[in-house]
């Protein structure tokens, strides 16, 4: 039995709701290539500037999370976790 290959247009797409992604940029990871990623499907990112953009967003990002204990860390320095 053969099967078709998987397509490979994007899964999400702009055209819902704003076309806005947030991306939580707290200082790990390449957001660089993450914003790209992100913007080739058609999405406008905005780099998260407060808490409050995080709990206002429809789509977040939050990328690099491989060493959670130093993400944590900076999460906290940054002011994102409530006190």
């Amino acid at each position: 039995m053969e099967t078709e290959p998987p397509s490979k247009k994007p899964r999400a797409t702009a055209e819902s709701s704003t076309g806005e992604v947030v991306l939580l940029d707290y200082g790990a990871g390449n957001v660089q290539s993450v914003i790209n990623a992100v913007a080739s499907l058609g999405f406008t990112v905005r780099i998260a500037q407060s808490p409050a953009d995080i709990l206002a967003a429809d789509r977040l990002i939050f990328p690099g999370v491989g060493s959670f204990g130093s993400c944590v860390a900076m999460l906290k320095e940054k002011g994102y976790f409530e006190p």
